[in-house]
């Protein structure tokens, strides 16, 4: 189906020029399971609750990680239109998060203005991968 979009070479060297990490999940209804907890890509499908934020990022040539478990939120609709106003409605798919992080923490540490999520809770998984791989981690909670 992608094979003649432009973006689908480059992707697939990509995921082709290092370590692959095969995974089995051996589960009655594993599609099912995986997708849900993989969460949605459409934003306005997403359910809400528990998600947690990462970044990965380089910092003096060192590789860190910053998660940020939160809460999803339903904005107003003026709250919503504000933003949109603000910002334009070419945004990319956003979610309304709220956390226990100091904001100013979460400032001072990002190189970014945005961070990927994940419903979920996966703080846990996401520091101990950060061990297995040596990758310096900070959870701003």
């Amino acid at each position: 189906v992608h094979k003649d979009k432009p973006f689908y070479r480059p992707l697939v060297e990509f995921m082709t020029s290092g370590p692959v990490w095969p995974m089995a999940l051996e589960r009655d209804n594993a599609i099912e399971h995986l997708r849900k907890v993989m969460g949605a890509t459409d934003p306005a499908k997403a359910a809400p609750g528990t998600i947690t934020l990462a970044r990965l990022y380089r910092r003096g040539g060192t590789y860190v990680m910053a998660i940020i478990p939160g809460e999803t939120v339903e904005p107003t609709p003026s709250e919503y239109d504000a933003f949109v106003a603000a910002r334009g409605p070419h945004q990319l798919p956003t979610a309304f998060v709220h956390v226990n992080a100091d904001f100013d923490a979460i400032i001072q540490e990002f190189g970014s203005n945005h961070v990927s999520g994940i419903g979920g809770a996966f703080v846990d998984e996401l520091v101990h991968v950060c061990k297995l791989l040596n990758i310096k981690f900070i959870v701003l909670d």
